[in-house]
C-alpha cells in the first residue's frame, strides 16, 4: 500500500511538471492566448512617403503594433531584435526596438514599434521572467535584451475604455 502511495504522488509530481513546462514553452513561443511579445523581423511592413515611414506589424499572437520614423528615407533595412520595453506609468505600454542599416551597411536610428489595443500586465515568471530587469533607477519601466523577441513574452489584457465621470453625467448637468 505504501509503495502503490508513493508511485502514485511520483506520477502526479511528474504530470504536473511536464504540464507546466509545456505551458511556459507555449508562452515563450507566443501561442498561449494570454501572452504576447514583440513582433519578428519578417512581420513588420514599411510604407514611406516624402514625410515619414509608418511601421507595422502583427505579433504571432495578433498584437498589433505601430511605429514611425519622420527621419527615414526609406531605404533602411531591419536587421535585428534589440529590447522590448514595459513602461508602467502614466499607463502600461509596450515597446519593441530593432536596429536598422542602410544599404551600405551604414547604421539608421533604431525604430520603435508600440504594442496598440493590449495592456501589457506582467512579464510572468519563471522562464518568461528571466530575461525581463528593471531599468536603472525607473522602478515603472523593465526591459528585456535578447535577439529572438519570443523570449521577451509578457501578459496583456485588452484596453477597456471606461467613461469618465464627466461623460458619463447628464447633458443637463444633473
Amino acid at each position: 500500500m505504501n509503495l502503490f502511495i508513493r508511485y502514485s504522488l511520483s506520477l502526479l509530481v511528474m504530470g504536473a511538471s511536464v504540464a507546466s513546462n509545456v505551458w511556459a514553452s507555449d508562452a515563450a513561443k507566443g501561442s498561449n492566448k494570454d501572452f504576447d511579445h514583440c513582433p519578428t523581423i519578417d512581420r513588420i511592413k514599411s510604407t514611406c512617403n516624402a514625410m515619414q515611414c509608418d511601421y507595422m506589424a502583427t505579433s504571432q499572437t495578433g498584437g498589433n503594433w505601430k511605429g514611425e520614423d519622420p527621419m527615414a528615407e526609406g531605404t533602411e533595412i531591419i536587421t535585428k531584435f534589440k529590447q522590448a520595453y514595459i513602461m508602467q506609468k502614466p499607463s502600461p505600454t509596450a515597446t519593441c526596438n530593432y536596429e536598422r542599416k542602410g544599404k551600405g551597411g551604414e547604421s539608421f536610428a533604431d525604430i520603435r514599434l508600440a504594442l496598440e489595443g493590449r495592456m501589457p500586465v506582467d512579464v510572468g515568471n519563471g522562464v518568461m521572467g528571466k530575461r525581463w530587469s528593471k531599468l536603472g533607477d525607473r522602478p515603472d519601466v523593465v526591459s528585456c535584451m535578447d535577439t529572438n523577441p519570443a523570449r521577451c513574452a509578457f501578459k496583456w489584457a485588452p484596453v477597456v475604455d471606461t467613461p469618465s465621470p464627466a461623460s458619463s453625467a447628464p447633458a443637463d448637468g444633473r
